[in-house]
């Protein structure tokens, strides 16, 4: 399987595996023990040891067991069976986070990146802003280099101790999800094999082979004699060592060994024969632009099957590039890494080679601006909380490691690392530019904006290639870029209408007279107040008076004629008994208009009232029109046109209803029986009717049960006789958290309706 992947989809993958997206403040962080695992943005992995033992080198596995939590369902995973262990040389020896390596017993697909059982814990402990490796990755999949690694940010906690902010990786080995190359444990020569050049470091797990020295005379003009067979020691990943031969030894070390011939003397013939030429190119930009300082020591190269190519690849080890280290150059102005390497120093001046090269990097640069600008200007921001966290436990933004540069030693914020960086990319990559091509005169481009920098551009002379670079410090607050201007609809009677025009970026608005959208019949009315003469034959009306020029308008309240005598509900409900307790009420309901039946037939009386069918009944007993419902409310869950949508803007707005919480009414939630009393004593209070008090004072055996907001309007309801309590073993029940029924609502409404309306 080719892991090659689009910025966007990697992207897309790394987001999925969020829980939900928050930004977090952190200012009251400042010890672990303030740390809470909730406030996380990327997943947590725990592992916690057998017996809680304790992790002592990159030997041995301790046995544990792995969870994955704070992300999507499909990614999450239970106490899952594995061994952990340190890994690393560098990062084991000189810093005190570690990094691990953890293999599970069976196959786990992490984050869809697949099924293996080995898997990387990188600390990026050389890395103050932690993103490096994460951005050489990203170049790598846009690139296309084939089985680069995915990723995934990630907080891990080792035996219940927050460790920080980690990047899971895939482990660099062979198989389906990994580097999938043909593997023979017959003895095949010509097979698949996986290669790793550890210069003069351990060999000893490992069958290895030297790559012996090319006469100095043949090499090309411009390759030094800077990489000799003392430390040219090459160790075969795959096939591994208890079953690689002899044979299969001497057959790659006699097949490296000619390659790198081919790439000392520039002979392309051989070396396209034998590599894989795209890949080496590829291999080459990623370290290049990055300027790693580990690029010449830490290189994987990979036959694929009998009769095959070498490629070169997966990339790996760049914590330590991009002027973090003194292992690289501090500035950006060298086609070196840190580390000296003759094939490097044989591309430079191979004139074959480097087009290859610039070609790639002409295809690719535009999408790996996207990429650095993504890594060194958003993901912090996004994720503020995590990064601190590992500051708290690791003071990893304020403290040196080892190899540090005296420039980033002055860096104590993670703002300032972010913008170090970004920078730092924004002259390396302008440098490549330069290197790549025979560049004019950088002009400006006049495109600032009121939020962004603008940017310069030089255009190659030889080909159409441009390269563009932002220019520090050119942000106009002026530069806004306008929609077009809109009419606000707010002309009046006598008074011209205005339009408005908003920046897309900053949301600046800016409004004009609009001398076209005078509207002589454009009055600007007050709220339309009930007239209270309907009839027993006519509906009644409700005016409203313009505050411009004091114009009445009168109109119709539909729905408000007085009915003409109560009507018996159960000749038109069947499911309204005539010996039913609450006939009487559903007679009163029905006939005054309160409440209609659910059908033609039925009334459903043990149906419950939902939040938006009560504030309905209530704006019809106010009067209110409540077919209006093309309007717009505080509330994200009552959209316009719904039938309730007119009555809750108003009941909100003349303080009779709150929302559930600020922003959510919750029309479709049954009512309980104490929203009811707290709605009916607000609507009395807006509407200046008193209610009676003499009822005599009952004592509800479940008082507590009563919300703290609805105990005075319960206590006034039940004074007034618009609602009682229930006899339960001997008790008086007012059940105030209950879901009221038709019945019930039919028997306050009445109540309440006639005593104080009709």
């Amino acid at each position: 399987m080719k892991k090659i992947i689009s910025v966007v989809a990697m992207l897309t993958i790394m987001f999925s595996c969020f829980s939900a997206y928050t930004v977090f403040a952190y200012d009251d962080i400042s010890d672990v023990e303030d740390i809470d695992p909730a406030d996380f943005n990327f997943p947590v992995i725990s592992v916690t040891t057998e017996n809680g033992a304790p992790i002592l080198d990159k030997t041995n596995y301790v046995n544990c067991t792995v969870s994955v939590s704070n992300t999507s369902d499909e990614y999450t995973l239970e106490e899952t069976v594995a061994g952990i262990r340190f890994r690393g040389n560098s990062t084991l020896n000189y810093a005190d986070k570690k990094a691990y390596r953890i293999k599970f017993d069976k196959k786990q697909d992490l984050f869809g990146m697949g099924k293996a059982k080995s898997w990387v814990l990188l600390a990026n402990a050389f890395d103050k802003t932690m993103v490096r490796n994460a951005i050489a990755f990203a170049v790598a999949q846009q690139l296309g280099l084939e089985y680069t690694s995915l990723y995934q940010f990630v907080n891990v906690y080792l035996n219940g101790e927050c460790l920080g902010l980690y990047l899971l990786c895939e482990q660099t080995q062979t198989g389906e999800t990994r580097v999938n190359i043909e593997e023979d444990e017959s003895g095949k020569v010509d097979t698949g094999y996986l290669i790793e050049f550890v210069g003069n470091g351990d060999t000893s797990e490992d069958a290895y082979f030297d790559v012996v020295d090319v006469d100095p005379s043949l090499f090309a003009d411009g390759v030094t004699v800077n990489w000799r067979s003392n430390v040219m020691k090459f160790i075969i990943k795959t096939p591994e060592k208890e079953f690689c031969t002899p044979d299969q030894i001497a057959f790659i070390s006699e097949y490296a060994n000619s390659f790198n011939k081919a790439i000392l003397t520039h002979d392309w013939t051989a070396f396209n024969e034998m590599c894989d030429v795209d890949s080496f190119a590829k291999f080459f930009i990623v370290n290049t632009v990055l300027n790693n300082g580990d690029g010449g020591y830490q290189i994987y190269f990979y036959k694929k099957e009998n009769g095959g190519k070498v490629y070169a690849g997966p990339i790996w080890d760049f914590d330590q590039s991009s002027a973090a280290s003194v292992q690289c150059t501090t500035g950006y102005t060298k086609w070196y890494y840190g580390s000296s390497n003759p094939w490097f120093d044989s591309f430079i001046v191979w004139d074959e080679f480097m087009e290859l090269a610039r070609r790639y990097y002409d295809e690719n640069i535009d999408q790996i601006k996207v990429i650095v600008d993504y890594y060194t200007n958003v993901l912090y921001y996004e994720n503020e909380y995590d990064f601190h966290v590992n500051d708290v436990i690791w003071n990893s933004v304020t403290d040196d490691y080892w190899r540090i540069t005296d420039e980033v030693s002055e860096l104590k914020t993670y703002e300032e690392n972010f913008n170090h960086l970004n920078q730092w990319f924004v002259n390396r990559i302008s440098w490549l530019d330069g290197a790549y091509h025979d560049l004019g005169e950088y002009a400006y481009n006049n495109d600032a904006t009121c939020i962004s920098d603008g940017t310069e551009s030089a255009a190659c002379k030889d080909c159409d290639y441009v390269s563009t670079r932002p220019v520090k410090n050119t942000k106009d607050p002026t530069k806004h870029i306008f929609t077009d201007y809109v009419y606000n609809n707010d002309g009046t009677c006598f008074i011209d209408g205005t339009m408005t025009r908003i920046c897309t970026l900053c949301d600046t608005e800016e409004t004009i007279t609009d001398p076209q959208h005078k509207a002589p019949g454009h009055h600007t009315f007050s709220e339309y107040i009930y007239n209270n003469d309907a009839t027993d034959t006519a509906d009644g009306t409700k005016s409203a008076v313009c505050t411009v020029c004091g114009y009445v308008d009168t109109v119709p309240a539909p729905g408000t004629k007085l009915p003409e005598a109560i009507k018996d509900s159960s000749l038109v409900f069947t499911d309204v008994k005539s010996d039913s307790w609450y006939k009487e009420y559903v007679d009163r309901a029905y006939s005054y208009g309160l409440l209609l039946g659910m059908t033609e037939t039925e009334f459903e009386p043990g149906t419950y009232l939902t939040r938006g069918m009560f504030v309905t009944v209530i704006a019809r007993v106010a009067g209110i029109d409540t077919d209006k419902n093309d309007v717009e409310t505080v509330f994200v869950d009552v959209k316009t046109g719904k039938y309730y949508a007119g009555a809750v803007k108003w009941a909100y707005e003349n303080g009779i209803v709150d929302g559930m919480s600020e922003y959510e009414f919750e029309p479709e939630l049954n009512i309980s029986r104490e929203q009811i009393c707290t709605m009916i004593v607000r609507f009395a209070q807006a509407w200046g009717i008193t209610l009676k008090e003499d009822s005599d004072e009952l004592v509800f055996s479940d008082q507590s049960q009563i919300h703290d907001y609805a105990v005075d309007a319960v206590n006034k309801c039940q004074l007034a006789g618009i609602v009682n309590g229930t006899q339960q073993d001997g008790v008086i029940m007012f059940n105030p958290r209950s879901n009221a029924t038709r019945a019930e609502a039919a028997k306050i409404l009445s109540v309440f309706y006639s005593d104080y309306i009709k």
